[in-house]
């Protein structure tokens, strides 16, 4: 799969995808219609200080909780012993997996290498509310709303919900051949995609879903709804690491979120370590004692 996130998009002028016969039933009649992307987009490159949520150190053991925890995060003593912190419940390979997934997009726009040499945690900030459009079978409204189910239970600081107008993620599933026509952003050859928009803070507040309806067998559409849908968080990056997770960089057949899969969404979502949009990794790797 393919992980995108732009400096900046044009506006779009509208397409609109012609009704036409595909190969799985559409459950209504949609036709699918792209989002109108009017504003342009500041990178988190593009001339903001990131936060800074580096604590101070301060001798074992008993660190001072720092800025670095989210606003919303639950009243918590100045002074307390390492091990009561919730991120330290996470294994090593649960801390070193989110690192290497969190951190940046899997390709950049015009070749600018600001984000790959500097990454920042992007995320939402504002709950998430997901359409659905073009022809999914009564599988994949399942599977989206199974996918919506179990990423709730992970997720402190948000909600996820599915509706039937507006949304800020848009999930189209329609042929390959006319993922080009709903994203011009589009890289060929990939049968799922995202493309998510952050502001000039890393909040991401879109993201646009494609899904191929027409070569692809149920249990792959599966996989690809599960991958895409997680990714969009802002756990935009995959790795070769691990071989049935969600974010394997090969293409797999998995219908499920690993308990280490879990364990990332956590710590992206959840009030400890309470993580905000344009922390580098560096902070990252001190706030989880990674250093």
């Amino acid at each position: 799969t393919a992980t995108v996130t732009p400096t900046a998009i044009p506006t779009a002028t509208p397409i609109v995808i012609p009704t036409a016969t595909a190969t799985a039933t559409p459950t209504a009649t949609v036709t699918p219609t792209p989002i109108n992307i009017a504003s342009k987009i500041t990178s988190p490159c593009a001339g903001y200080i990131s936060p800074k949520t580096q604590p101070t150190a301060i001798p074992e053991p008993t660190p001072t909780i720092t800025s670095f925890l989210n606003p919303l995060a639950y009243p918590t003593p100045t002074q307390t012993i390492k091990t009561q912190f919730a991120r330290n419940r996470y294994s090593y390979d649960a801390k070193k997996y989110f690192l290497d997934i969190a951190f940046g997009p899997e390709y950049y726009v015009s070749g600018n290498k600001c984000l790959e040499v500097n990454p920042y945690l992007h995320k939402w900030t504002n709950d998430i509310t997901i359409r659905i459009q073009g022809y999914p079978t009564n599988t994949d409204i399942e599977t989206v709303n199974s996918v919506v189910e179990q990423l709730n239970d992970l997720t402190q600081t948000i909600n996820i919900s599915t509706v039937e107008k507006g949304g800020n993620i848009q999930i189209y599933f329609v042929p390959e051949n006319q993922f080009a026509e709903i994203l011009p952003s589009y890289i060929p050859t990939n049968w799922g995609f995202f493309w998510v928009l952050w502001d000039s803070k890393g909040n991401i507040y879109r993201s646009t879903i494609l899904v191929d309806s027409s070569r692809i067998s149920q249990r792959a559409r599966n996989h690809l709804i599960i991958e895409e849908i997680t990714q969009s968080l802002g756990l935009m990056k995959d790795s070769y690491e691990y071989i049935d997770s969600i974010f394997y960089q090969g293409f797999t057949y998995s219908q499920s979120l690993t308990p280490l899969d879990r364990d990332i969404v956590e710590l992206l979502y959840n009030y400890d370590p309470g993580f905000i949009s344009g922390t580098s990794l560096q902070e990252a790797k001190t706030i989880l004692s990674m250093e």
